[in-house]
């Protein structure tokens, strides 16, 4: 996306991310079905696989989060695509992406201040016992990182689509 040390940076931290979001998915299959095999085949499940499925799901989603909005890799809907000029489409594009960028800056910003009140009031998981606010900050961090992924994203698509060829309609 980038050209030099800020290139080598977002690919480093993409890769960094995918590594995460794969290893905890990893790591919760690899829960599940040992809890699986527990339960049904010693009578014994893991105690707390419910808690720590949740806490792997919200970080697996959310690590990955920035890398899916930094390539565009959303689900669109392109109904209104045939109807639209080139430039209409690029500044459709452009100001999803601002639009994005400003509500992924809202989620990080309120669930930042969800971590800050888990962590003054000591909150953690009911079974485990295992402190909130680190998953919680991470979160809110991961989503200040799509915030940015979306703004970076949605300026690469609009200067790199000017060059394109026209779109062909059916």
């Amino acid at each position: 996306m980038a050209n030099g040390s800020d290139g080598r940076a977002v690919h480093l931290t993409t890769r960094l991310l995918r590594t995460i979001s794969a290893t905890t998915l990893f790591c919760l299959m690899l829960l599940t079905c040992i809890d699986v095999a527990g339960r049904y085949l010693f009578d014994h499940p893991i105690q707390g696989a419910t808690e720590l499925t949740m806490m792997g799901m919200g970080l697996m989603v959310f690590s990955a989060l920035p890398v899916v909005t930094l390539n565009g890799g959303h689900v669109t809907v392109d109904l209104f695509d045939p109807f639209l000029s080139r430039t209409a489409g690029r500044l459709r594009d452009l100001l999803t992406g601002l639009v994005s960028a400003f509500v992924l800056t809202v989620i990080a910003w309120r669930v930042g201040i969800l971590a800050e009140r888990a962590h003054g009031y000591g909150d953690m998981t009911p079974y485990l016992r295992i402190p909130r606010w680190p998953l919680v900050a991470t979160i809110a961090f991961m989503s200040a990182l799509a915030a940015i992924a979306a703004l970076l994203g949605s300026l690469h698509r609009w200067r790199h689509t000017a060059d394109a060829r026209p779109r062909e309609t059916a």
